[in-house]
């Protein structure tokens, strides 16, 4: 699966909240309760601001844990 991932780009896709909202639809198909994520764009919307903020606090983290490239 990852190569496919790398080949079509999915995560840097998700930075269009179009095509997040396409990934929860693809994932709610794979799920028992199809209606699972139903409404999982609207709360990422809703919560944009502070999903950011987060991952702006977060993310340089991260990349300091990483080895010298």
């Amino acid at each position: 699966m990852a190569p496919r991932m790398i080949a079509g780009d999915w995560l840097g896709s998700y930075r269009e909240l179009n095509n997040l909202g396409l990934a929860f639809d693809r994932m709610s198909m794979r799920l028992k309760r199809t209606d699972a994520l139903t409404g999982a764009l609207h709360e990422v919307e809703r919560e944009y601001d502070r999903l950011e903020a987060d991952f702006l606090e977060f993310f340089p983290s991260v990349m300091n844990c990483l080895p010298d490239r």
